[in-house]
């Protein structure tokens, strides 16, 4: 069984079970009249008890480990609440951090524990940052099957605008209205994973409760306010301070304390606000007693006592929230001991934290994967793998998310990861190497400006850990896939035993890359004198005129990379008709060139072999006078340092059209550099030379540089320069020409892994 099938059966269980008992809970979230043992000698008088929890974080049973202490678990927590209904009026309050973040409330989201409170007869809680850890979706989800009213005044839904739950609720005791409002501290935007919070924004919480209040007792008629505060002490305190009309505070978020003595339980303040709190995990159940009296419709508190009942072994289980916790509890070992799948031969920690970030970029299809060392608990496998051996590995359960960093970004992040080896801060990363030639992703080098698709987790894309640079990658996409249950999934998935070297045919898949610059710039031409000489033999590289014109370029970049494969075509067009020179109109370059490489080999290896073909032409008023010099090559290449690259070989190149020339055989000389500065600056330098052995001794330098400033999105202002020197047979000496273009220029682009 999948595990989303598991989760999904565990859901329909959770939800099946409530069902049957809706009777049940829906008489508990009632107000019970005061039975005949709280009255007084006073007629006029009742008592009301409200019982209250806060930081159960999901757990449902008692721990069964030796170091934590032998109290909790919600079905005796259900008995002592059943206790109190028989004595007279009693509200049931949760201050928030309910639903998770323990794993067998984690199988259902947290469904699970909704509906046991149900069954006990919780009438109301509050939203704490755990209630997020499952996503926003989920924590709708039970806000709308209000199998317990969850509440929450001052957060504020991203989708819709308005609130994202009820703001309060209104209950009527022993003829005595009493309002709860719900209350989230602004803190919980940084408490939990800020993806699950997106958007969310969070009101002032005392102004909120001051206005929430004053409505309840005016509009409602409500003569007894409580607030579920999911706030933490501080302003727990403020609150009290600075809202009088609050009677009573169900405090959340309290520190971390492990006994009854270290824990807040009442605070009473000068202005008569009570603040209440228990320790974590359920193992005490907060209750307060409230002494009425009555004049006419008028109630009046006289007498306040809270204590704590200790939940222990002394407390029998109610047995029907028993069965329920008992079955949600079996579901969730028999899921987690089922054995999920096999590793092949032993696997070290380390190589376990390689293949877990292999996983997730194969799932996702990225290029890389990239985990910090902080989110998993790495042990060594061997032979079978069950889920619960894969919990105890992946100790935090967060979202995948894709995005795309620069070479540029991803070697920031590659730094930073090395500066915190020592510190159990640094990253785990499948598909980067750091092989010769400062690194390669998947077998290719590194290259500065090229964009890498990532998978990591919500974490680190939010900038975790101080991984600024991850949280600037573009296009950040939550994948809704849980890290824990992709990891289980794959293992389910697969016929045989995971291995690492199965990801080795991973570095083979191709990358296909289409790349489109539109460019527009004032061109400044210039030749020299001995550029005349050429004319009639219309040398490509040197047509045109002195001039200053509009130019447009048109950059065209089709690659497809492998791990032994590369093909390379670039196109270029460039284009201007009306320039500004000698008092007259004149035109400027009109240019078209095309060149297709291959290269063969590991780009890791020291040489790879590489064959080329192109042609360069330059379009002139006469078509008898065009030409086109066609380029066959063939060598080595290889990577020198990251971003720069060259190659030598033999050139044939031949001039078509125009005057024939011979057929000239040469060596060549290609360097090309791409380099970047942060995300804004990149630049680029391709060098071309070229030497004949024949009887024209051509002697060719073309020597393009681009710098690009991004000025917005996909916009850049591009500075070129272009310089070309050119020597034959026809005239002693060299000519020259030199370009200098400013402009503005678009780029769009594609990749595929």
């Amino acid at each position: 069984m999948g595990v989303s099938c598991c989760r999904t059966w565990l859901i329909g269980v959770c939800t099946l079970l409530v069902s049957l008992s809706v009777g049940l809970s829906r008489t508990l979230a009632h107000p019970v009249p005061a039975g005949p043992n709280t009255a007084t000698d006073d007629s006029t008088a009742f008592t009301l008890t409200i019982l209250h929890t806060n930081d159960t974080y999901g757990r449902l049973v008692r721990p069964d480990s030796s170091g934590l202490p032998d109290r909790g678990g919600l079905a005796a927590r259900t008995t002592l609440i059943r206790q109190a209904r028989e004595n007279g009026p009693t509200l049931v309050l949760d201050a928030g951090n309910t639903i998770g973040p323990d794993p067998i409330a984690g199988l259902s989201l947290g469904a699970s524990v909704l509906g046991a409170m149900g069954l006990a007869g919780y009438m109301a809680m509050g939203i704490g940052n755990h209630e997020f850890d499952y996503g926003l979706d989920p924590l709708k989800r039970h806000i709308a099957w209000n199998v317990v009213p969850i509440l929450a005044a001052n957060l504020i839904d991203p989708s819709t605008g308005g609130l994202l739950a009820n703001p309060y609720a209104v209950y009527e005791l022993g003829g005595l209205r009493v309002g709860v409002i719900g209350l989230t501290a602004p803190a919980v935007i940084g408490t939990t994973n800020p993806f699950n919070t997106r958007g969310i924004k969070v009101a002032d919480p005392v102004e909120t409760a001051r206005t929430t209040a004053q409505h309840l007792r005016q509009e409602e008629r409500v003569q007894y306010v409580i607030a579920l505060s999911h706030l933490g002490h501080d302003l727990n305190l403020a609150l009290a301070g600075r809202v009088p009309s609050i009677d009573l505070i169900v405090g959340g978020h309290v520190p971390e304390t492990r006994t009854a003595e270290e824990a807040e339980c009442l605070t009473e303040l000068a202005n008569g606000v009570r603040i209440v709190a228990t320790p974590r995990y359920g193992e005490f159940l907060g209750r307060v007693r409230v002494r009425f009296t009555r004049a006419a419709d008028r109630f009046r508190p006289v007498e306040f006592h809270a204590d704590r009942i200790p939940v222990d072994r002394t407390v029998p289980d109610a047995p029907d929230v028993g069965v329920y916790i008992a079955q949600v509890d079996s579901a969730y070992r028999a899921e987690m001991s089922r054995t999920v799948g096999q590793v092949a031969g032993p696997l070290s920690a380390d190589e376990v934290g390689l293949l877990l970030a292999n996983i997730i970029r194969v799932v996702c299809g990225t290029e890389i994967g990239i985990l910090n060392a902080g989110g998993v608990d790495l042990q060594p496998l061997q032979g079978a793998v069950s889920r619960d051996r894969l919990n105890t590995i992946i100790t935090y359960r967060d979202v995948l998310v894709t995005l795309k960093l620069t070479g540029s970004q991803l070697r920031e992040v590659l730094a930073r990861s090395k500066s915190l080896e020592g510190v159990n801060r640094h990253l785990i990363i499948a598909g980067v190497s750091s092989e010769s030639g400062g690194g390669t992703v998947n077998g290719r080098p590194l290259a500065t400006n090229e964009q890498y698709s990532v998978t990591t987790n919500q974490f680190l894309a939010a900038g975790g850990d101080g991984y600024t640079t991850l949280a600037q990658g573009a296009g950040q996409e939550q994948t809704n896939l849980l890290f824990n249950n992709v990891i289980v999934d794959y293992f389910s998935r697969r016929h045989g035993p995971v291995s690492l070297a199965e990801f080795e045919q991973y570095r083979r898949r191709a990358v296909v890359q289409t790349g489109l610059t539109a460019a527009g710039a004032a061109l400044q031409s210039a030749l020299n004198s001995r550029v005349a000489a050429y004319r009639p033999q219309n040398v490509p590289i040197l047509g045109g005129r002195t001039s200053i014109a509009w130019n447009t370029r048109l950059d065209l970049v089709i690659r497809r990379d492998t791990e032994f494969h590369h093909l390379d075509n670039t196109g270029r067009l460039e284009y201007g008709r009306i320039g500004f020179g000698s008092g007259t109109s004149q035109e400027s370059v009109d240019r078209i060139s095309f060149n297709t490489v291959y290269r063969r080999g590991r780009q890791a290896a020291p040489v790879q072999a590489y064959g080329g073909l192109g042609f360069d032409t330059v379009f002139t008023p006469s078509p008898s006078r065009r030409s086109v010099v066609t380029k066959t090559s063939a060598g080595v290449s290889s990577t020198l340092t990251a971003g720069l690259t060259y190659q030598v070989g033999a050139r044939r190149q031949e001039t078509l059209g125009g005057i024939s020339k011979p057929v000239e055989y040469g060596i060549e000389f290609v360097s090309r550099y791409r380099g970047a500065r942060g995300t804004a600056v990149r630049y680029a330098s391709d060098l071309s030379t070229f030497l004949s052995s024949g009887k024209s001794r051509v002697a060719q330098i073309e020597w393009y540089n681009t710098a690009g400033i991004n000025l917005f999105k996909t916009v850049d202002l591009l500075v070129r320069t272009n310089l070309f020197f050119y020597r034959d047979s026809i005239v002693t000496g060299i000519a020259h020409k030199t370009e200098i273009n400013i402009g503005l220029g678009y780029s769009w682009g594609w990749k595929w892994f």
